[in-house]
């Protein structure tokens, strides 16, 4: 798996990690600001729902990613982490930390997916933008046949993150 060792994204994944982070803060900050809302029911969905929504939403980035070319991946991003924000700070009022950390587990797994999506849509924008400059200067350009396993290997690796994550999410609280 050279693809994710030679990494050569890595300060554009930390930094969409750091903005992840402040949409997380933004959402608390906000929880806060809004209130006790009183009890909020835990959604008990079959973790194909689940599944469909996560798979949807990474598909969305690695679009944004195309796209853009890594420019507005961050909009999905910090909607979640403001989500999650929010979630964590309503949460917090009936529930002790060990409750919340439960409720949230399969973030553990699901936000790794997003950051491999962020990764996914940066990588694939760049190719096409060397082809285009390529293209554009008459050069010759020639897209690895690896490269496509790859993508094949990576988008694998996101939709069996999800599933697991879908799994643990749907399971009883």
């Amino acid at each position: 798996m050279n693809l994710i060792q030679n990494c050569k994204y890595k300060k554009y994944v930390i930094i969409h990690t750091l903005i992840f982070i402040f949409g997380i803060i933004v959402g608390v900050m906000l929880g806060n600001v809004i209130g006790d809302i009183g009890e909020i029911p835990i959604l008990s969905k079959p973790f194909y729902d689940y599944f469909i929504h996560n798979l949807i939403t990474c598909i969305t980035i690695i679009l944004f990613g195309v796209i853009t070319f890594g420019f507005l991946t961050w909009i999905p991003l910090i909607y979640n982490g403001v989500v999650l924000g929010m979630a964590i700070n309503f949460l917090s009022y009936h529930n002790d930390s060990f409750q919340i950390l439960i409720y949230f587990a399969h973030g553990f797994v699901e936000i790794p997916s997003l950051m491999l999506s962020i990764y996914l849509g940066k990588l694939i924008s760049m190719n096409i933008r060397e082809a285009l400059i390529a293209l554009i200067k008459k050069k010759k350009f020639a897209i690895k046949s690896s490269f496509f396993k790859e993508i094949g290997i990576m988008f694998s690796i996101i939709t069996g993150l999800l599933l697991l994550a879908s799994i643990i999410e749907a399971l009883p609280k």
